[in-house]
């Protein structure tokens, strides 16, 4: 009878496991970003923070973060920035895309099961298409994980430049998009290699 009651036990985590990991939950996480934004930031470039724990349903067989949800958390990050500027919900309604065109990581520390840290996201830089986002993940005052993503916004099919975007979020056109730094450039050169190799 004990056996029985541990195959139930077991089978329950699993399949509660299984459906934390389903799109809807997924979906919900950013759903709730966007219903319930933070404060709307006088900077635009201001870094915004967002705390967060490693649940089971995240981590690999070593009970570390898996390398997967690293970026799949930033998600959460980025879509929380936008809606502090008002541009979440209007998203929906307004036909405007976001699509993410490259991302790199550096995982320098990992990410205990059931421990607290702190996502941290920002505009780093923009050129006439890509806007380029930072991320950390901060425990304990280090940086645990670094990444970098860029992402471009369309609307009918046309790319929205990232200056007219932050005036559509109704910033003052004073406020000017940082160029990209040499590490930025640089990652784009290796893209650029990577894309050639595939010819």
């Amino acid at each position: 009878m004990e056996c029985d009651w541990l195959v139930i036990l077991l089978s329950a985590v699993v399949i509660i496991l299984f459906f934390a990991r389903f799109p809807l939950f997924y979906t919900i996480r950013v759903l709730r970003c966007l219903l319930f934004p933070p404060k709307r930031p006088n900077d635009p470039l201001a870094t915004q923070s967002l705390r967060m724990k490693v649940a089971l349903n995240e981590c690999d067989m070593n009970l570390h973060m898996n390398n997967g949800v690293y970026l799949t958390t930033c998600d959460f990050g980025r879509v929380s920035l936008l809606s502090s500027f008002g541009l979440g919900m209007s998203f929906l309604f307004s036909g405007v895309s976001v699509a993410a065109g490259g991302e790199m990581v550096r995982f320098r520390r990992p990410l205990n099961l059931w421990s607290s840290y702190t996502l941290t996201t920002r505009i780093a830089a923009a050129d006439d298409k890509w806007v380029y986002v930072e991320h950390q993940m901060i425990q304990k005052k280090r940086v645990a994980v670094a990444v970098w993503v860029k992402v471009m916004f369309k609307k009918g099919g046309k790319i929205l430049a990232p200056q007219d975007l932050l005036e559509y979020a109704g910033y003052s056109n004073k406020i000017k998009l940082p160029s990209l730094s040499h590490a930025q450039d640089q990652w784009l050169t290796a893209e650029g290699e990577m894309v050639a190799s595939d010819a």
